[in-house]
């Protein structure tokens, strides 16, 4: 069997070194609570898409499409969330996304990033500036 891909996006910040010393001053502040709200947020822009270019037969798949907390012990990174769509419920949505040699990929998840980054990158940078103007 193949292995699954995972989608992943990057998001470019511009003003980087400005906003890092923004946040250098925040750290001690900003509860990591608030990050992870902003970040569920950011993560129900992609999370909404998909429920929309998700096909429905049966609407299980659509169904098992989720937005949750990244585990605190194992991201020594900070705070995370994850998108996607859970594998216990709708075992079939890799035969759907990436589709068989019987049935064409239908890419919902794959399409639904990419149309989302922007509006990803607009909601953590707004949670950002609500915020700094919270804690300066």
């Amino acid at each position: 069997m193949a292995k699954p891909r995972i989608v992943s996006a990057t998001f470019r910040v511009r003003g980087q070194k400005e906003l890092l010393k923004e946040l250098e001053q925040l750290a001690g502040k900003v509860k990591g609570e608030e990050i992870v709200s902003m970040l569920m947020d950011a993560g129900g822009a992609i999370a909404d898409e998909a429920r929309v270019r998700v096909p429905v037969r049966t609407g299980l798949l659509k169904s098992a499409i989720f937005v949750g907390r990244g585990d605190p012990f194992k991201d020594e990174r900070g705070p995370s969330i994850l998108v996607g769509v859970s594998s216990k419920r709708a075992p079939h949505y890799r035969l759907v996304e990436l589709g068989t040699k019987y049935m064409p990929a239908n890419p919902f998840f794959r399409n639904s990033v990419a149309a989302k980054k922007g509006a990803v990158g607009e909601r953590i940078a707004a949670g950002v500036k609500a915020l700094i103007a919270k804690y300066s």
